[in-house]
């Protein structure tokens, strides 16, 4: 099942498509998630494109950008195709946990959800919305702002699936989780990943997550990732950005960090056409340390907006 967001009218086919599609797009939904899509609908319905009038977008123009049509597929579209081969982070001495998305959507072969012996949760947020939902309940969707823009609320309404991670209480994770998200498609892709980490008390992990794009097709990714950090925990993330020259990818990153959690991020852009990274830290208590970093290598006409916003609760 797919609706086409037609040139021109991209607010407009938006709504009109959540409109005819509501069934497929909540039909993993429970009761909460289903209050926050409607809340994020509702945002949609009142605000407008940004442009460069407004201040977190004076350097980004995405006009030319929607004088096209986007693809938005409303169901997953199995595929036992080996993501493996398509693409992967190789780097001597560099083992992960991994886990991979192919064109917005998890793949099943690398398994829905698991949990591990120390109650560990890894897979896709689509499941996890059906099989862990006290934990959607207490954590998704309040630390996004879904009514500061658009986009943000546009991808509250519309998350397909994602990445969801749960840290218990005390456990330390040796190895890396890494997410590989590919875009391989002969359509323009509109994608809508929403991802969610939760990290317990004196908890600490290493992410890494890769965005990579294996042909020339246009596509337009708004992906947005929620991250509670408890007290005591430590997070360490990286974003691996190497798309083709006519992808879009607007990467929203919003974390919570509650007393003496420390943050460590690295977005590392190696190429794409237009890629905007906000990163947007809310310090909770006392001794609660970030550290944002990022690296672009960028030429010609590819864009790279890096912003980044601290809070100090």
């Amino acid at each position: 099942m797919k609706t086409t967001i037609h040139k021109g009218l991209f607010k407009e086919g938006l709504l009109e498509s959540y409109l005819e599609n509501h069934q497929y797009i909540s039909k993993d939904d429970s009761l909460y998630v289903s209050k926050i899509r409607e809340t994020g609908l509702d945002k949609l319905k009142e605000l407008n494109l940004p442009d460069r009038k407004n201040e977190l977008w004076k350097n980004t123009d995405l006009s030319e950008i929607l004088k096209q049509d986007f693809v938005k597929y409303l169901d997953r579209n199995e595929t036992e195709r080996d993501l493996d081969f398509m693409f992967t982070c190789d780097v001597h001495n560099f083992e992960t946990d991994q886990i991979s998305f192919l064109n917005g959507w998890h793949v099943k072969s690398s398994g829905g959800i698991r949990q591990f012996p120390d109650g560990t949760v890894i897979g896709s947020l689509r499941e996890a919305f059906v099989r862990h939902p006290a934990l959607i309940e207490k954590h998704y969707g309040k630390y996004a702002d879904s009514g500061k823009d658009l986009f943000l609320a546009m991808n509250t309404a519309f998350a397909s699936d994602g990445l969801f991670i749960y840290i218990p209480e005390g456990v330390i994770l040796e190895k890396p989780v890494q997410m590989i998200s590919i875009i391989n498609h002969d359509e323009n892709l509109l994608l809508q990943n929403r991802n969610l980490v939760i990290m317990g008390e004196n908890s600490r992990m290493t992410l890494v997550m890769c965005d990579d794009s294996t042909n020339h097709q246009a596509s337009f990714n708004n992906s947005v990732t929620e991250v509670f950090i408890d007290e005591g925990a430590s997070f360490e993330l990286y974003k691996l950005q190497n798309l083709n020259n006519k992808s879009t990818l607007l990467n929203s990153t919003w974390i919570q960090q509650e007393a003496d959690s420390r943050l460590d991020t690295y977005a590392i852009t190696l190429n794409g056409g237009m890629i905007r990274n906000y990163f947007n830290a809310r310090l909770n208590g006392k001794g609660a340390d970030a550290h944002i970093n990022g690296l672009y290598l960028a030429d010609r006409k590819q864009h790279v907006d890096n912003r980044v916003f601290i809070e100090h609760a």
